[in-house]
């Protein structure tokens, strides 16, 4: 097939964005809709062709796409595009039907040359407004391979589930899962309504756990505006009664001692020190100017640095009062003991003094370990 010349036939809610993401990609020729104006008012907005009929769209275009709402609306769209098709076109049905429409549509345009694939899609307006769905396609792998780029324009992935027929099969299991998600969300929000939960700050809690889910996140607050409560007239809709206004949303805040704690994560570049960075960043913290009660601690390997320093510094302060008394014991002698004492101090002093003005990394541990087997060996 040369160039891609797509046709879109049905633009309800699904239909029309795939439309609009089909033609951002220049890939879309023309549309139809059953209610004129639709495709009209369409075509005007995107630059696109409104076709008369599917059989006047099926002739300007060699690949159709195809978005009804049930098996016999898309036998009936194929019936009226079959007679306006060439020998190569591909019909791609994004419609939600029965696996066997799809094998019987299939082998009836076979006759004719024409491919077909059924490429339901999951994902919800959402996806398809922002051309992120998720393709689960049944059909010939080179009539797949064909209209890549057009699946490409309307989904974020595009999945091979099998000959023609596979693909609404995987949509079917879907459709399984779906309803049964949406079933439990109907009941968990209905019994947040009894028990007089916050609305709002429900849906944000749940969606940051466990029971986070894509229906809820994208269903939960429109649900609860279809609740129905029991009156002495029947069933009514909870929307009767109660308000939902936007608000801002509510997050989750860690605390530790009391005190509101937010942490920042990250690691270095393999070869470069920790310890430099954090300086870095310590320097640059001290120009800026923050909330007086703001604090910042550097954890993690700095964190455990600081704490090795401080029991280096401890330990060697011990080792130096446990030689001091050992000298004084073997000398008698103060002036003496101090004099060792005191040349301990410049050896390890000079040490550390290389190590600076080298600028050569080391280890705060196993430096310390060093200096004070440095200062028994001068003892």
């Amino acid at each position: 097939m040369s160039e891609l010349k797509v046709g879109v036939l049905g633009l309800g809610a699904m239909g029309r964005p795939m439309a609009c993401n089909l033609a951002s990609a220049g890939l879309l020729e023309a549309v139809w809709n059953r209610t004129s104006e639709k495709a009209v008012s369409f075509a005007s907005e995107y630059g696109s062709i409104a076709a008369a009929s599917p059989a006047a769209l099926a002739e300007r275009c060699n690949v159709m796409l195809t978005c009804v709402s049930a098996d016999d609306d898309l036998r009936e769209v194929v019936g009226q595009v079959q007679t306006a098709l060439n020998h190569g076109d591909i019909i791609v049905d994004t419609s939600t039907v029965n696996p066997g429409t799809a094998k019987s549509l299939s082998m009836q345009l076979a006759e004719f040359g024409v491919g077909f694939v059924d490429a339901p899609v999951s994902g919800g307006v959402e996806g398809a407004v922002r051309g992120t769905l998720s393709v689960m396609a049944g059909g010939d792998s080179a009539d797949l391979e064909r209209i890549s780029p057009v699946l490409g324009a309307i989904s974020a992935t595009v999945t091979h589930m099998g000959p023609v027929g596979s693909g609404q099969a995987t949509k079917a299991v879907n459709q399984v899962i779906v309803a049964g998600v949406a079933e439990c969300v109907c009941e968990a929000l209905a019994l947040s309504e009894k028990l007089n939960l916050p609305s709002v700050r429900l849906l944000s809690v749940l969606g940051a756990g466990a029971a986070g889910s894509w229906f809820l996140e994208h269903r939960g607050a429109s649900m609860l505006d279809d609740l129905k409560i029991s009156t002495p007239n029947g069933l009514v809709p909870i929307s009767n009664f109660v308000q939902r206004e936007p608000a801002p949303n509510v997050d989750t805040t860690q605390r530790i001692d009391g005190i509101p704690v937010e942490f920042i994560r990250a690691n270095v570049v393999e070869g470069v020190l920790a310890d430099k960075v954090v300086k870095e960043l310590q320097a640059w913290l001290d120009t800026q100017t923050f909330h007086p009660e703001l604090t910042v601690t550097f954890r993690g390997a700095n964190e455990e640095q600081q704490e090795a320093i401080a029991f280096v510094l401890v330990a060697f302060v011990l080792s130096l009062m446990l030689m001091f008394v050992l000298l004084v014991t073997q000398f008698n002698s103060l002036y003496q003991s101090s004099l060792i004492l005191f040349a301990v101090v410049l050896s390890t002093a000079g040490v550390l003094a290389g190590l600076l003005i080298t600028g050569r990394p080391f280890s705060a541990v196993l430096t310390g370990i060093g200096v004070v087997a440095l200062a028994g060996i001068v003892v």
